[in-house]
C-alpha cells in the first residue's frame, strides 16, 4: 500500500519504474520474495544455506548489449572504463581498493544481452558491517563516481586487444561460421535482407 510498502510493487508503474528483478539462478522461485523498497527500486531477496555468513546483492539494470540506443559495445567499455578507473568522490582507487579489502567486500560487473549487472558478496556478521560497507560502496559508485580519462584510454586498448585476439581465434571463427549458416536460413533473421 501506500509509503512503499515492503513487499508491494503493484504501484511501480505510478512512479515510472519498470520491476526487473531476475530471480537467482538456481533459486526455487517460491522462495524469492519481490519487494520494494521506499525508494521505488525492486528488488529480489532469497535466503540461501550455501553460504549462511553471507549475502550478494546483485544490481540490475534494463539495457544491455541488445539496447538499441547506444552504441555497439559502448556499455562493455563504460563497464571496463568503471573497473579501471574506480575513483569514488574524493577516494582514490587504491582508497576504494584498500576499502573493499579491509571489509572483504568483491564486486564484479557484467553486461549481458537485457541488462546490466554488478554483483557484490560481501561476509555478514552479527554486527552487519560487510552489508554495511556493500551498500556503502555502491551508493558512492552509483553518485559519485569519477569518470577518469586514462581509465577510458585503457578500456579502449583492452577492448580493442579482447577483439583482435577473438576475431584471430579459431573457436570463435568456428562459432561464427556456425552461427551464420544456421542463422541465414531462418527468414526473420536472415542477416543478408
Amino acid at each position: 500500500g501506500e509509503g512503499g510498502g515492503e513487499d508491494e510493487i503493484s504501484n511501480s508503474a505510478h512512479f515510472g519504474i519498470r520491476a526487473f528483478a531476475p530471480v537467482p539462478a538456481g533459486a526455487d522461485p517460491a522462495e524469492v520474495r519481490l519487494r520494494r523498497l521506499s525508494n521505488g527500486v525492486s528488488v529480489n531477496t532469497f535466503r540461501s544455506t550455501a553460504e549462511p555468513d553471507a549475502v550478494v546483492l546483485r544490481l540490475c539494470a534494463p539495457g544491455g548489449r541488445a539496447q538499441g540506443n547506444c552504441a555497439p559495445g559502448s556499455l562493455l567499455l563504460a563497464t571496463s572504463t568503471m573497473l579501471q578507473g574506480g575513483s569514488v568522490g574524493r577516494y582514490s582507487r587504491e582508497q576504494v581498493e584498500l576499502f573493499c579489502i579491509r571489509h572483504l567486500v568483491e564486486l564484479y560487473m557484467e553486461v549481458t544481452e537485457e541488462s546490466v549487472q554488478w554483483d557484490v558478496h560481501c561476509p555478514v556478521g552479527p554486527d552487519g558491517a560487510g552489508l554495511s560497507a556493500a551498500l556503502q560502496l555502491l551508493h558512492a559508485l552509483l553518485t559519485d563516481f569519477q569518470w577518469e580519462g586514462a581509465a577510458l584510454t585503457h578500456s579502449r586498448s583492452l577492448y580493442a586487444a579482447q577483439h583482435e585476439a577473438r576475431t584471430k581465434s579459431l573457436e570463435q571463427a568456428a562459432n561464427l561460421a556456425l552461427l551464420v549458416r544456421a542463422f541465414t536460413k531462418i527468414s526473420y533473421l536472415n542477416w543478408n535482407a
